[in-house]
């Protein structure tokens, strides 16, 4: 059975010819995301009661394209407001819930992982157990927070007087919040700036000497910037997961944390380690530009290196396009392709090459040596050594669509498998006839911005105390 939201990964599509650069991001990502533990200040309590009691009843799908089983309910817009606000948490359940215990002020789950409050949505369907346990752990010293007001019922009609009573009973000592950010201030929570600040998006994990950042900049807008952490760090380190490239940041304290310049294009990721010292060893090389991008206009050849159905004529152009506009023979092609052309610049130095809209992953070459495999925006490396003359060759491969397009408008039988069930997303048969030409091939345009020397990084000079938890 093949889904249609997989990807066949073998041989056969196009896109395995690069997908070892793709597998080294993951594992330099993963090698973080499974380290240490879960960093967030905030247990959000997940009212499943309400989503049972509400007109859809017990037979819910909790799907990604139909959400209404979160969206309609007061936590997913607590849940948008405490992310867009840079509030780090995870949901709980109530049998999550009642496996915790206090750690002094703290509350500690089951996994050993401690938060430093509970956060309770607007609810309206809480269980007697449930409600018992956060009033036994907010008498314990735990900060436990509802949303605007407390639960109104329990769910079921079990004993439904008796266990309304111990409901009332079990939440007479709380008080709802007016202000959940408010209450959690109170508290020794620390929202991370950079989201309402500059809309970055992160996953933050502790580890022996301070915590892990994974953060991606989604916004359009690039980002160069002193970035405010929101926990102390003497040192923190830089790691490129498409590149591996790694050094001690930037830092600048602010107050009683710490700010480290970060350069973040549009779609592009980066890993931070904090650390309970200075950072040590090479500095990390921080891009410079002296100028603006120079577009290179010089004459391009394209030429065919693999894929099918065939490998089409090669072929000359002043002006950079996709392979797949260059007419019928092009459309259908998916695999891999040669652009290849000469470029003088006016001084010998180092460059930021930037290869504009690829479609989909390059291999860049400049004068025989590979600079690296680009497979997702920004398209940019670091061409050092750059000489007056110079021999450009970035192989671009394509995904498959094209090729299945032409197949199934052809009527080709290719969906040859036993027992089929090939659906798309409506669980109609799969037919990919009706898709638009997808572009293939580069379009560019293919830049060059002079680069300064590296700048050397300096570390805090005063080390605040170290974080926490």
């Amino acid at each position: 059975w093949l889904f249609y939201a997989s990807t066949e990964m073998n041989p056969r599509n196009p896109i395995w010819r690069d997908v070892p650069a793709l597998n080294s991001y993951i594992a330099r990502v993963q090698a973080v995301l499974q380290e240490g533990s879960p960093a967030n200040d905030v247990l959000l309590y997940w009212p499943i009661y309400d989503v049972w009691h509400s007109d859809q009843g017990l037979n819910i799908n909790m799907t990604v394209h139909h959400r209404d089983w979160f969206e309609k309910f007061p936590v997913a817009a607590l849940a948008g407001k405490l992310w867009q606000n840079g509030w780090t948490f995870d949901f709980i359940s109530d049998r999550q819930l009642a496996a915790c215990r206090p750690d002094g002020v703290n509350v500690k789950t089951a996994g050993g992982t401690r938060y430093r409050a509970i956060v309770v949505p607007a609810t309206i369907h809480m269980p007697v157990a449930t409600a018992e346990k956060l009033a036994a752990l907010a008498k314990a010293g735990v900060k436990v927070i509802y949303d605007s007001s407390l639960p109104a019922d329990v769910p079921g009609l079990q004993n439904l007087d008796t266990r309304r009573a111990a409901l009332k009973s079990a939440l007479s000592a709380a008080q709802p919040a007016p202000d959940v950010e408010a209450a959690l201030r109170t508290t020794r929570s620390q929202p991370e700036p950079m989201t309402p600040t500059h809309g970055l998006e992160f996953v933050r994990r502790s580890n022996a000497t301070g915590r892990w950042y994974f953060i991606t900049n989604r916004t359009s807008k690039p980002i160069d910037d002193f970035v405010e952490l929101g926990v102390p760090a003497p040192g923190v380190l830089i790691l490129d997961p498409l590149t591996g490239r790694s050094g001690a940041a930037a830092l600048r304290r602010q107050g009683r944390l710490s700010a480290v310049r970060l350069q973040l294009e549009p779609g592009a990721s980066i890993i931070l380690r904090t650390l309970d010292r200075y950072a040590s060893g090479p500095r990390w090389q921080y891009t410079n530009a002296t100028g603006d991008p120079v577009s290179i206009t010089s004459p391009w050849s394209v030429t065919f290196l693999a894929g099918g159905p065939q490998l089409p004529p090669p072929y000359e152009t002043k002006e950079l396009r996709p392979w797949s506009a260059q007419g019928p023979a092009y459309e259908v092609f998916g695999g891999t392709a040669v652009y290849k052309t000469n470029f003088e610049v006016p001084a010998a130095g180092n460059y930021l090459l930037d290869l504009g809209q690829v479609a989909q992953s390059a291999r860049v070459r400049l004068n025989g040596k590979d600079l690296g495999t680009v497979w997702c925006a920004p398209f940019r490396l670091t061409a050092e050594g750059v000489q007056l003359n110079n021999t450009l060759e970035i192989e671009v491969t394509s995904t498959a669509a094209n090729r299945i397009r032409d197949l199934d408008r052809r009527k080709v039988l290719w969906k040859n498998f036993y027992d089929i069930n090939f659906v798309n997303m409506d669980y109609k048969p799969f037919d990919a006839s009706n898709w638009p030409l997808a572009p293939s091939g580069l379009q560019g345009p293919v830049q060059l911005t002079r680069l300064s020397a590296p700048a050397a990084a300096a570390p805090a000079r005063k080390a605040p105390a170290r974080p926490a938890k």
